[in-house]
């Protein structure tokens, strides 16, 4: 987090060789290589902490953080063509959206087609991030006459693109905090 990515990699490296079932270690060393634009090598440290089992109660959500991060570096891997990321999409899916289905509300839609639609996002890049600065002019231009627009955010960043993002949605929620129960009842501001 400082930058200082090298070391990092080198500690994390270390630690493995001592205690290579250190999933702590494995999940921090794939996020260093990843950021290092060491994509082959980011990928297989998540696939290795995937493949680890443990007791730790912590463990399915070190899982879940490694499903997510892997089907993100996915993107970023030279290796990976267009089969092997949507095989990892359907991956995170299996394991983490299906499970939202259980949890999420019925919702009674007006299925009147006069009506404003409404659009949900949820992003952790609703800031200055390549995703925020990227989808940004999208949100300028959405028709509000026809649109009814919410933003869920899982960030506690807030700079001044966050604050563009507010003031061009109705309605801005952060969900950083909240467990996916939590975040799936969410109602915003």
């Amino acid at each position: 987090m400082q930058g200082a990515l090298d070391g990092a990699i080198g500690c994390f490296e270390a630690v493995l060789r001592v205690n290579p079932g250190d999933y702590v270690a494995m999940i921090n060393l794939a996020g260093a290589l990843g950021r290092r634009e060491r994509h082959q090598e980011s990928v297989a440290c998540y696939r290795r902490v995937l493949a680890m089992s443990s007791l730790d109660p912590n463990f399915y959500n070190v899982q879940t953080e490694a499903q997510s991060c892997l089907a993100y570096a996915s993107l970023f891997d030279p290796e990976a063509d267009a089969r092997a990321i949507q095989t990892e999409l359907v991956r995170w899916n299996q394991r983490q959206g299906a499970l939202l289905g259980s949890v999420a509300a019925s919702h009674n839609n007006d299925p009147s087609p006069e009506r404003r639609l409404r659009i949900g996002y949820v992003s952790a890049d609703f800031r200055d991030h390549v995703l925020g600065r990227n989808i940004l002019p999208l949100f300028r231009h959405h028709d509000h006459a026809a649109m009814e627009i919410f933003c869920y955010s899982n960030s506690d960043q807030d700079d001044a693109i966050t604050r563009e993002f507010r003031s061009l949605v109705e309605h801005f929620q952060n969900i950083a905090h909240e467990n996916n129960n939590q975040a799936a009842g969410a109602h915003p501001e």
